[in-house]
């Protein structure tokens, strides 16, 4: 049974019931109203009670759902299946105050099991690509240079902007020779395009790291999908010395349907509190369609 506060008025208005009877029914639930109405020869009240009950608008002002107690009595009486059904009703700054009921821990989990292009949205709405960069591993600087999606002769023109010193020594690093002190650019640069794939990458491994997030960085700009190179994990690690409230701020840049896919891992008694938030009339249009049933069991606060 759901005890809710009616438009007792309309009620009785619409279904052709005298306010004193309506009163007297005292806490009889909807159904119980229009059967006891028809043994009283008020055969219509059932028929016009369907009609309200498939009626948003008419819904909307018998149930008083502009009252966010109201909707909440309805909300925590539905199960976990049927709130999530409700989520992608919110706005996205509604879905977002549901972030907060999460932990930190729980949040970073969820964005770092996201594909990595939403992952990147958050990541860069906290913080800059140079930021980030400075923040990232030497060791994960050098995974994504190994991914097979980075391509080495891209990265050769990269590396035509460092000095013969850094490639003499990117050589050695690759060779265990020393290099020829006269060596210009072009040969030198002729000799690391030779290199096999392995000796290849540790010439790219001996960089400063310095020189690799200044590689890195022009590629991305030139190809943003680069960034999805790094692993999730190193996408999602700097968001975890942020303040819970700035990574929230971030998640704004997700899209509603990975924010509605966040929404649905609450507890169910938090699930409907955040969906108390939905827009009345969107509540009502839903109610119409699918929770007649539960509907038909109120009773009047």
């Amino acid at each position: 049974m759901l005890a809710v506060q009616l438009d007792l008025g309309y009620l009785s208005k619409y279904l052709g019931i005298i306010p004193q009877r309506m009163e007297a029914y005292g806490a009889k639930t909807l159904e119980e109203i229009v059967e006891a109405e028809a043994i009283a020869g008020n055969a219509a009240a059932q028929e016009y009670l369907m009609k309200i009950l498939n009626s948003p608008d008419a819904l909307l002002e018998m149930f008083q759902l502009g009252n966010v107690r109201n909707r909440w009595m309805i909300l925590r009486e539905l199960n976990e299946d049927d709130l999530a059904d409700l989520l992608p009703f919110l706005e996205p700054k509604e879905l977002l105050n549901g972030m907060k009921f999460f932990t930190q821990e729980m949040l970073l989990k969820f964005i770092e099991e996201m594909p990595k292009q939403e992952i990147t949205k958050v990541l860069f709405e906290c913080y800059s690509p140079e930021k980030f960069l400075n923040l990232v591993p030497e060791k994960d600087l050098n995974k994504w240079f190994e991914s097979e999606k980075v391509d080495k002769n891209q990265v050769l023109e990269k590396l035509k902007g460092l000095n013969e010193d850094v490639l003499a020594q990117m050589l050695e690093a690759a060779t265990g020779r020393p290099q020829d002190e006269t060596s210009g650019k072009k040969d030198l640069m002729q000799s690391i395009e030779r290199l096999n794939p392995e000796q290849f990458m540790d010439a790219i491994h001996s960089l400063k790291p310095k020189f690799k997030r200044q590689i890195i960085m022009s590629m991305t700009q030139e190809d943003p999908e680069l960034w999805q190179e790094f692993s999730a994990e190193t996408l999602t690690k700097p968001l975890a010395l942020l303040d819970k409230p700035d990574v929230i701020k971030g998640m704004a840049k997700l899209e509603k349907d990975m924010l509605v896919k966040v929404a649905e891992n609450l507890p169910q008694d938090l699930l409907a509190v955040v969906i108390t938030q939905i827009d009345p009339e969107k509540f009502a249009e839903a109610l119409s369609k699918n929770f007649q049933d539960l509907l038909m069991n109120v009773v009047s606060l």
